[in-house]
């Protein structure tokens, strides 16, 4: 289930179906639940793509807090 973490926004359907990010990107007008007070974030109404197991590419979301990005490397070889 996508779960935006900048705005108090859920990706959850108008009858209460969790949905993941291609979903979302599949049919970005649809109708969210009542309980999602938030507005759809802006971009994810624009073309996007993501990339499993990057965090953060200038490395200052987790410890040690330096300038190599933050990726888990199993996850990030699912992108392959």
């Amino acid at each position: 289930m996508i779960v935006d973490s900048k705005t108090r926004w859920a990706g959850l359907t108008s009858d209460g179906k969790p949905l993941d990010l291609a979903s979302v990107r599949q049919d970005p007008h649809r109708k969210w639940n009542s309980a999602v007070k938030a507005p759809l974030p802006e971009i994810y109404s624009a073309p996007f793509t993501w990339i499993y197991g990057l965090y953060s590419r200038h490395g200052r979301f987790y410890p040690p807090y330096d300038p190599i990005p933050d990726v888990n490397w199993a996850e990030l070889a699912q992108n392959l």
